[in-house]
């Protein structure tokens, strides 16, 4: 969660940065960081976030939202996802 929110976070000044770019004539990608086009990358399903990805793999940050959704709908992967998020929280606690 906190991976998505940083990325969220970039990619939400990425696209004011853009807005600003179109407004005064610059390029669209006007020097971006690297970090900043793996936001876009991120959101977008784009780059390294486009590769398809086992559905046997347990969800991870690099998941895109697509095939985290099909490892949701499958009840064995949800039900081991929603086991190690518990056990998570009992280590925690």
């Amino acid at each position: 969660m906190d991976y998505q929110k940083k990325q969220e976070e970039l990619y939400k000044a990425v696209m004011r940065k853009r807005r600003e770019a179109i407004i005064i004539r610059l390029p669209e990608n006007f020097n971006r960081t690297h970090e900043e086009q793996d936001a876009i990358n991120y959101f977008h399903g784009t780059g390294i976030y486009a590769q398809y990805q086992d559905p046997e793999t347990k969800p991870n940050t690099f998941d895109t939202r697509q095939s985290f959704l099909l490892k949701m709908h499958d009840p064995i992967l949800r039900r081991n996802f929603l086991n190690s998020l518990n056990s998570l929280d009992e280590k925690n606690n």
